[in-house]
């Protein structure tokens, strides 16, 4: 028998795997309608013809923001043929250029992917877009790399594109954070539109109602049970309500089931599976989550207790001043190092007053 031949005999785990990949996109999003409606509000806009939408979803990985926005704009794009649209992920597409050129084919308009201006590229997609006569739904997936990497004037092209080349858009940002608008530049902050939908972390029996939902999806009666679900929405829950982790376990458990020739999902193989997750999870940087102002003034904590000054950390006063953030700014950014576990504060008492102190968090 051919090796990679499974025996007849062998019974399978998966009814569709691809239920749990990533991309994946299914029918229904549990526990999301709030976000979904303000959505939906938003972007029925364009149809409507009145102020085209400019909206960030924002909050912590693994809170449903990516899927929330795919299935919103999916809806939409079967309910209507009034705009075109174009999803864009900043990891994959992280300059100016990349991202009008996306646009600009996504218009059909006739460009090659080098040796044309973006000017020529924006004239271009307008006349596609007068030819067409639909307007630009763009998402901007992951759009805080634009920012670490410079390219985040390209916000401010989408934002004029209206108003300098008459090309009607409706822009959905995605972040991992809110602080991303506090950084832009000033012209992009103004065009930017009020709307911002906070994410928030899953519950843990938000997080066993998707993975269930996941299971009956990609996996056969009686190849799992309501423990093991159990067992991957409790993981993904002490690991910050990210329901990816979940799928994640649940689907990496199955695969060693699989290898196992088991007919059904163990705790062994859960177990297997975490080992993997938490190995993966470890080599994932915390600095990739946080932004330039968070890191300024980690920054600035690590050096004063390194450059002579006291070592019990570093007042809030002493830390604005340093910084020249404002204190509201400045609070939101230290909150975020704090909830990492970048930092560790405490509250001390002044001659007229009290303060609150930073430092480093020691491991």
């Amino acid at each position: 028998m051919n090796i990679f031949k499974k025996p007849d005999s062998e019974n399978n785990i998966f009814k569709n795997e691809e239920a749990f990949y990533p991309d994946y996109l299914p029918d229904e999003i549990l526990h999301r309608e709030r976000e979904i409606n303000e959505i939906v509000f938003a972007v029925k806009s364009l149809e409507e013809q009145r102020k085209q939408p400019s909206i960030m979803l924002y909050g912590p990985p693994g809170t449903g923001k990516t899927c929330t926005a795919r299935y919103v704009v999916k809806e939409f794009s079967e309910y209507s043929n009034c705009a075109q649209l174009v999803y864009i992920n900043c990891w994959q597409n992280d300059t100016r250029y990349a991202i009008i050129c996306k646009i600009a084919q996504a218009m059909d308009a006739l460009v090659p992917s080098t040796g044309v201006s973006i000017e020529d590229m924006l004239q271009r997609t307008k006349q596609a877009a007068e030819e067409t006569k639909k307007v630009l739904l763009v998402v901007l997936d992951e759009v805080d790399v634009l920012q670490k990497k410079g390219e985040d004037a390209v916000l401010y092209d989408l934002l004029r594109m209206n108003e300098i080349y008459g090309i009607g858009i409706g822009i959905i940002l995605i972040t991992n954070t809110v602080q991303f608008v506090e950084e832009l530049d000033k012209r992009i902050k103004s065009s930017l539109a009020q709307g911002a939908i906070e994410f928030e972390q899953y519950g843990p029996q938000e997080i066993r109602d998707i993975i269930k939902e996941r299971a009956k999806l990609g996996l056969f009666a009686g190849t799992y049970n309501e423990d093991i679900i159990g067992a991957c929405a409790g993981f993904a829950a002490k690991k910050g309500g990210d329901a990816r982790i979940a799928i994640a376990l649940l689907w990496m458990a199955a695969k060693e089931a699989e290898k196992a020739n088991r007919t059904a999902i163990g705790f062994e193989d859960v177990e297997k599976a975490k080992e993997k997750i938490g190995m993966t999870l470890a080599e994932t940087k915390k600095e990739d989550r946080i932004g330039e102002g968070e890191r300024k003034l980690l920054e600035i904590i690590e050096k004063w207790g390194t450059d002579g000054k006291e070592t019990d950390g570093i007042s809030s006063g002493e830390l604005y001043t340093e910084s020249g953030m404002n204190d509201r700014t400045a609070r939101k950014y230290l909150s975020r190092l704090e909830e990492l576990g970048f930092i560790e504060s405490e509250e001390k008492a002044l001659k007229n007053g009290r303060t609150r102190v930073f430092r480093i968090k020691k491991v």
